[in-house]
């Protein structure tokens, strides 16, 4: 078995060891903190939640024919009082931050092993 088989023990171990690594990075830390946060605020989840759910009601009243004005007005104040909650803000400010940080160390490693690191985190995830 060769030691950087993706099932021997040394590709686990740097595996574990980029892991570690990218957990320690600040922009991931922050990421992490901010998600905390949210999950703690009730208010901003509540506003999430009525989000999904007026969203969805959209969808529903569109498909069925049934789409209002009012029902596009209601959709658009809940997500103006999302877009103005400071919580929400700094979360998916900081999700941005941290997708694009880990697109640039697919690519580094991509790079590095001349093939497409996330196509094998893909199709390992679907076995």
């Amino acid at each position: 078995m060769n030691k950087y088989s993706p099932t021997g023990e040394s590709f686990l171990t740097m595996a574990n060891q980029l892991s570690d690594e990218l957990t320690n990075i600040s922009v991931i830390k922050n990421y992490q903190s901010a998600q905390n946060k949210l999950n703690a605020d009730a208010w901003a989840m509540e506003l999430l939640r009525k989000l999904s759910a007026a969203r969805k009601e959209l969808s529903q009243k569109q498909f069925s024919g049934t789409f209002t004005q009012d029902s596009l007005n209601d959709y658009s104040n809940i997500q103006k009082d999302v877009e103005k909650n400071q919580t929400i803000l700094e979360y998916s400010q900081t999700q941005h931050e941290a997708v694009q940080f880990l697109k640039n160390v697919n690519i580094e490693i991509s790079q590095l092993i001349g093939i497409d690191f996330s196509s094998l985190i893909k199709r390992s995830n679907t076995c």
